[in-house]
């Protein structure tokens, strides 16, 4: 769909006879950028308050001796 729209504008800014600087101005952003995702990712683990997952739980570890 994205592409369909991309190809679509493009073949517009080249069948008209303004300037490249006014087809890009008219362009409207397809989507969320990665920022805001994350902050969205973030913002809905935080805010559920669930515990910490437990395979970093079970696991003991253990100190090697040092070998020289």
């Amino acid at each position: 769909m994205a592409a369909l729209l991309l190809r679509h504008v493009g073949r517009h800014c080249l069948r008209t006879h303004f300037s490249p600087q006014l087809c890009i101005r008219n362009a409207v952003p397809l989507g969320t950028t990665a920022k805001e995702e994350m902050e969205r990712f973030w913002n809905k683990n935080i805010g559920s308050n669930r515990p910490v997952s437990p395979h970093i739980t079970i696991y003991s570890w253990h100190q090697n001796p040092i070998k020289d």
